[in-house]
């Protein structure tokens, strides 16, 4: 198992070293105060509720004493914001946005903590190489997310309040805390105040039945969406991705000799609940891979190919940061990935 809260200690654990009657004495002066006390197993236990936070990290005989900022005093100025049915409790005054919204590759989340909850379908594109030494993303907030691909490498974890969870490091460049429960994925940037964290962690908690909370300039969700949708013969002409790809309908005699399901089995495109998805049988043609001739004349390699499409549109067209149509097409004799 992993300790989440040695993570947390660390980030913070910079101040020298008091020792353990010190602490006590700390303690018995200011329970007008609220403390968080934190043992080596990662224990967590408020002594008293107050507007200000200091985190005590006990090691043994010695403690070091940090100053992370305001806490968040049980049940004032929270808000509860839920994703199929986990929930969390965060300052009132937290923004909620769409995940779509959340910054790629090196943007920093903005300076006022957000929320953000759902996918943010662009999150596979390619990004720019980044420098060698890049400075650390500022990802002050939480995002609420669905799982909507296996991930390997995660880790059993319980909870200071008792839940079991899943954790997993998300990516080196942005640190934080990143959690897997009942489905939808918890991460706690780790700009947000130690306190702060220790608070939305505390109050994790899953209702089933619990409506979504509401999102500004959010996508919307398919919630059949890693379902594989019902195979048709295309029906009409279709000219897609910036013009590269043409779609005709099979001739009256065509048959595919692999099923369709190798188009949706093969996870050419990710399973996003912002998107719908088509899956027919037709005749594919693509400007590109080609060949070059001797006169600098260029031959498309796929014309005319058998192919069952899978087809993925957003169902937002309104918000640009809901996604782009996006299609991977497969050989309907062979089975295997077109280039185009």
């Amino acid at each position: 198992m992993t300790d989440l809260s040695s993570r947390i200690r660390a980030v913070f654990d910079t101040e020298p070293e008091i020792t353990a009657e010190e602490v006590r004495a700390v303690a018995r002066r200011r329970r007008e105060r609220n403390y968080w006390v934190l043992g080596t197993g990662g224990g967590v236990a408020v002594l008293a509720a107050a507007s200000v936070a200091i985190l005590l990290v006990v090691s043994g005989p010695a403690a070091h004493k940090v100053i992370v900022g305001p806490g968040i005093p049980p049940g004032a100025g929270l808000q509860k914001v839920s994703l199929n049915g986990v929930q969390v409790a965060v300052p009132a005054a937290w923004p909620v946005l769409g995940g779509n919204n959340t910054p790629i590759c090196d943007g920093n989340w903005p300076a006022n903590p957000t929320v953000y909850l759902g996918v943010q379908p662009e999150a596979g594109i390619s990004c720019a190489a980044q420098p060698n030494s890049p400075a650390p993303r500022q990802l002050n907030g939480v995002w609420l997310q669905p799982r909507t691909a296996a991930t390997p490498g995660l880790s059993a974890y319980k909870l200071p309040s008792g839940q079991q969870v899943q954790e997993a490091t998300p990516y080196s460049a942005s640190p934080g805390t990143n959690l897997l429960f009942h489905g939808v994925w918890v991460f706690v940037g780790q700009a947000t105040s130690a306190a702060q964290a220790q608070s939305i962690l505390a109050s994790l908690a899953y209702q089933p039945n619990k409506p979504d909370t509401a999102a500004s300039m959010s996508c919307a969700t398919n919630p059949a969406y890693n379902q594989m949708p019902v195979p048709q013969r295309l029906t009409h002409r279709m000219i897609i991705q910036y013009a590269n790809i043409t779609l005709d309908p099979p001739h009256p005699a065509d048959q595919a000799s692999v099923p369709a399901s190798v188009a949706w089995n093969d996870g050419g495109l990710e399973d996003l609940p912002t998107n719908t998805y088509r899956l027919f049988l037709a005749r594919y043609s693509a400007k590109f891979p080609a060949t070059v001739q001797p006169d600098g004349s260029t031959v498309p390699e796929e014309q005319s190919v058998l192919a069952w499409v899978l087809y993925a549109t957003p169902l937002t067209f309104t918000n640009r940061t809901c996604g782009l149509p996006a299609v991977s097409a497969y050989d309907a004799h062979t089975g295997q990935r077109l280039s185009g």
